[in-house]
C-alpha cells in the first residue's frame, strides 16, 4: 500500500489559487518596472539616504566641471573606417509646425510627479488646463516660425541627491539637471528625427533599444 500522501480536492483549488494570485502580482510588478523602473526600484529598496552637503561653493564647482568638461571638445575627429556612408533618406524629415495632437501626445505620456524645472511650472498644469496647453502650442508655432527658441527653455536648474545616509561630500551626491517643463514639451523635433531615423534604418535596431518608438522594456535587459 502506498504511503504517498493523498491531496484532497480543496487543496488542489488553493495550490492552484495561490498560484494564479502570485502569477497576476508577478505580471503586475513586471509591468510596474518597464513603465518606471527608476521608481520600481526606488520602492523596493527603500529611501534610505539623508545628509547635508557641507563643501564650499569652489570645491562644488570643480568637481562638477571635472566630472562634466571634456578638454578634447573642440578636437575634430577623422573619419572612422567601420562608419559607412549613409544611403539617401527614402522619407524626408518632417519640419512643419507642431501640430495639436503632437503636442497633447507628448504631454499624456508625461509623468505627472515629475518635478518642475527653473519656470515652476509642472505637467499637472498643462494636464488640468486644456485651454493653457492650446496657448503654449501657439507659442510653439510662433518660436517655429521665427526659428528662435527661448533661452529658458534650454536651461537647465541643477540640484544635488543624497547617494546614501548621512552624506555630506559631494561625491556622495547625484547631480540631476530639472529642465523646463515648456521645453520638454517643445520636443516634437526630437520625436520626428527619431522617427525619421528609424524609418530610413539609420539606427541599427538589434543594437539601440533605448528611446525607440514600440520599445518600453528598458535596454539593460535586452537579450
Amino acid at each position: 500500500m502506498s504511503n504517498t500522501p493523498r491531496v484532497s480536492w480543496e487543496d488542489e483549488r488553493l495550490n492552484r489559487t495561490d498560484t494564479t494570485r502570485l502569477r497576476k502580482e508577478n505580471e503586475f510588478k513586471q509591468a510596474q518596472f518597464i513603465k518606471d523602473p527608476y521608481r520600481f526600484t526606488k520602492t523596493l529598496l527603500g529611501e534610505a539616504r539623508s545628509g547635508r552637503l557641507i563643501n564650499p561653493k569652489e570645491v562644488v564647482e570643480e568637481f562638477i566641471k571635472e566630472i562634466h568638461s571634456d578638454t578634447l571638445r573642440g578636437q575634430a575627429l577623422s573619419a572612422h573606417p567601420k562608419v559607412g556612408r549613409t544611403e539617401t533618406p527614402e522619407e524626408e524629415l518632417d519640419t512643419s509646425e507642431p501640430t495639436w495632437r503632437e503636442v497633447q501626445v507628448i504631454l499624456q505620456k508625461a509623468r505627472s510627479a515629475s518635478a518642475p524645472g527653473p519656470s515652476g511650472i509642472p505637467y499637472k498644469v498643462y494636464k488640468r488646463c486644456p485651454m493653457l496647453l492650446r496657448r503654449l502650442w501657439k507659442l510653439f508655432r510662433r518660436v517655429w516660425t521665427k526659428g528662435i527658441t527661448p533661452s529658458s527653455w534650454k536651461r537647465a536648474e541643477g540640484c544635488f541627491v543624497q547617494k546614501e545616509i548621512d552624506s555630506s561630500e559631494i561625491s556622495q551626491f547625484r547631480t540631476i539637471s530639472l529642465l523646463s517643463v515648456e521645453g520638454k514639451i517643445f520636443s516634437v523635433l526630437a520625436k520626428r528625427m527619431t522617427t525619421y531615423m528609424v524609418k530610413n534604418k539609420y539606427v541599427d535596431r538589434a543594437i539601440q533599444k533605448r528611446g525607440l518608438p514600440g520599445f518600453s522594456q528598458p535596454a539593460d535587459l535586452a537579450g
